[in-house]
């Protein structure tokens, strides 16, 4: 598996023109301020975050300008966020960024500090930034309407975007995911009619609203309008569509969407642009560093315990209950093959390490950098119960609070 290679041999295959740059600039003595901004850049937009902390970490005694400019100090505070990196280092660079003055006068270093707290779970923290804001304009406004949709707080994302003077697509977009998440499906759909031009999350986000609702039909009469418009489908509205399908029988329909032109269209899309699947990464804080884990990693130092106390969990989970949702393993293998396979997904290899060095009965805390899969959300439901833990989830969509075998997300995420 993809995951046996570990995330640093991931990143060298994805940029290694970067990571040659990476590597000279660790030899050098003095190392250019453009150059490793630079390549900090390109880890993230790899969604490779903790390559650029540790390039920031390794350069910075001898580059102590390396956050001399507003954007190389708003990529780090980006950095910061996206690897779930202790708050405390997020409040050293905030702290850097109100003695440089940048922090009230660059909208996109106060960006990047709201952004940053709120992807650490300090909602609290990100509001303060953005209530400090001397000026606020549509992406600063946008970025603190995602923080409070990521934890399903829409009554608070709903103030702020009354309160925006102006609004953009991704200002309507959130909205709308933010009540489909809740299953608030009539808020969802006043504002899905209030939005202008109409993109493909717009369309997806209310058809899977419908559809996660169980109103197969009106999922199914929108599928309808919305190709009639010629938007091009993505991934969330096919399996929506066939949700939708498969609880009305109207199986001609789900070979429609099958088969519809725009389908194909991404099909040829990937193909053209090579697009590969993003590996999920699931990491967590311990020991003042982070620890991240790919699907069936064994590079760990402490694999083997790790791989232990992961058959234990494994084992107490099916005495609660627990049934392994083998039908999520698109693969060719047998029974046995897909159950160990969805075990050793990240985050369950991350809780594994987690239940080995922390506490009993502390909270757990892990971040995802794609949505979590419908086996391992099940599971950490009954970890949650099993195990008298908490366990604070943050996926590509939004937090998941697990306590008492229950999910904050009300099983919409």
């Amino acid at each position: 598996m993809r995951g046996k290679r570990g995330a640093a041999a991931a990143a060298t295959a994805a940029l290694p023109e970067q990571q040659a740059v990476h590597a000279r600039l660790e030899k050098s003595a003095r190392p250019d301020v453009l150059y490793a901004t630079g390549v900090m850049r390109a880890y993230l937009r790899a969604s490779l975050p903790l390559q650029s902390l540790r390039l920031l970490a390794g350069l910075l005694p001898r580059a102590p300008r390396l956050l001399a400019t507003s954007f190389s100090l708003s990529v780090a505070l980006q950095a910061c966020g996206s690897a779930a990196a202790p708050v405390s280092v997020g409040a050293a660079l905030h702290a850097r960024a109100l003695r440089s003055g940048f922090a009230a006068a660059d909208l996109f270093v106060r960006t990047a500090l709201v952004e940053m707290y709120a992807k650490a779970g300090r909602v609290d923290l990100a509001r303060d930034a953005f209530d400090e804001a001397p000026l606020r304009d549509v992406f600063l406004c946008n970025v603190m309407l995602a923080a409070y949709v990521s934890r399903s707080e829409v009554a608070e994302a709903r103030k702020v975007f009354d309160g925006m003077p102006m609004r953009d697509l991704v200002s309507w977009n959130t909205m709308i995911h933010g009540y489909a998440m809740r299953g608030e499906v009539g808020l969802a759909r006043e504002i899905f009619d209030g939005t202008e031009d109409r993109d493909a999350f717009s369309w997806s986000s209310m058809i899977s609203a419908y559809a996660k609702s169980r109103r197969s039909k009106e999922a199914l009469e929108l599928w309808r309008e919305m190709h009639a418009a010629s938007i091009i489908p993505d991934c969330i509205t096919l399996v929506s569509v066939v949700s939708a399908c498969s609880d009305l029988g109207a199986l001609a329909v789900g070979a429609e969407a099958n088969s519809w032109e725009g389908v194909a269209e991404m099909r040829k899309t990937i193909r053209r642009d090579n697009i590969q699947r993003i590996p999920g990464r699931s990491s967590i804080e311990w020991d003042e560093k982070i620890h991240e884990f790919v699907s069936g990693d064994r590079l760990h130092p402490r694999s083997k315990e790790i791989y232990r106390v992961l058959e234990e969990m494994m084992d107490r989970l099916k005495q609660a209950g627990y049934k392994p949702m083998t039908g999520l393993v698109l693969q060719d293998i047998d029974e046995q093959s897909k159950e160990r396979s969805l075990a050793e997904h990240s985050e369950k290899l991350a809780i594994a390490f987690a239940l080995l060095t922390t506490p009993a009965r502390s909270t757990i805390r892990i971040t995802k950098n794609l949505r979590a899969c419908e086996d391992c959300h099940s599971a950490m439901k009954l970890i949650s119960l099993v195990y008298d833990r908490k366990l604070i989830v943050r996926d590509r969509n939004r937090f998941h609070h697990f306590s008492e075998g229950q999910c904050s997300c009300k099983d919409y995420w």
